[in-house]
């Protein structure tokens, strides 16, 4: 009968000791991380074909000087000014940023070029306080010619006709003509239509 009250009082002290090992580690893990991340929120940098809600990438480009151009698209306008870190094959690159005039969610950073076909790990950091903002990895499946464009003399039913360089925004505006359709009557050979 002792033996059985041993087993029995080893199994109850056993099951309190677990209990309180699942109770305690959880909030250990949860005081560490609220110390060490100080409630700032990371978000993912995605294309912006695939989650346009928060920071995305619009394009990646090449400007006259074939230096990688990134095109930004930001969650709202007042995003705070920011820089980015680009890493591809243990090389990490500083990439420069300014917004848009005439766009204000719109910013394009540039820096030394990654190879197309390649990935490269994103990493934004405000330009205050160098706190990570967004990171990402993204694979370079195609680059364009950057040419910053003044949205704001663009009208519709204008398209850019001369390419500019990153230095100078300034693009020159084609108006196109507005389109006639006209519609012409051709008969089958054999076949009946009635007379109007």
């Amino acid at each position: 009968m002792e033996r059985k009250q041993l087993f029995i009082n080893w199994g109850a002290i056993g099951a309190l000791i677990l209990l309180a090992l699942f109770t305690i580690f959880p909030l250990i893990k949860n005081l560490r991380a609220s110390n060490n991340g100080n409630d700032q929120i990371i978000t993912e940098v995605t294309l912006c074909d695939v989650d346009a809600r928060d920071l995305c990438v619009v394009t990646f480009g090449i400007d006259t000087t074939d230096h990688m151009v990134i095109t930004f698209q930001l969650p709202n306008a007042d995003y705070p000014a920011f820089y980015v870190k680009g890493s591809n094959k243990g090389t990490e690159n500083t990439y420069q940023c300014q917004a848009a005039e005439a766009l204000p969610t719109s910013v394009y950073c540039t820096g030394v070029r990654t190879p197309l076909g390649e990935a490269i790990d994103i990493e934004v950091y405000t330009t205050d306080g160098d706190l990570l903002l967004a990171r990402g990895t993204i694979m370079i499946s195609a680059m364009v010619l950057s040419t910053p464009v003044n949205f704001a003399a663009m009208s519709a039913g204008t398209i850019i006709a001369t390419p500019t360089s990153l230095s100078s925004p300034v693009a020159t505006i084609q108006t196109l003509p507005t389109p006639t359709v006209v519609f012409t009557f051709t008969p089958t050979p054999g076949v009946a239509y009635p007379r109007p």
